[in-house]
């Protein structure tokens, strides 16, 4: 697997992966996202979690959703 990030224009990144193994594709294959920038937004911390039962008490707004008070 060959991955690849670049910037095709000042707001545009671009994301390629090219798949090349035999023993499980018949031929090589490459795929390719584009990632607009968004301006104003933020980019959150992503932590890996088992199931993601615990995403509720990681994000502040979702936490806080279901409190009362």
């Amino acid at each position: 697997m060959i991955e690849r990030f670049r910037l095709s224009d000042p707001n545009t990144l671009e994301h390629i992966v090219t798949y090349d193994d035999p023993v499980f594709f018949v031929k090589p294959f490459t795929t390719k996202r584009l990632f607009k920038r968004q301006i104003g937004d933020r980019i959150m911390d992503h932590s890996c979690l088992e199931n993601e039962k615990d995403l509720i008490n990681l994000v502040p707004t979702l936490g806080d959703a279901g409190r009362e008070e």
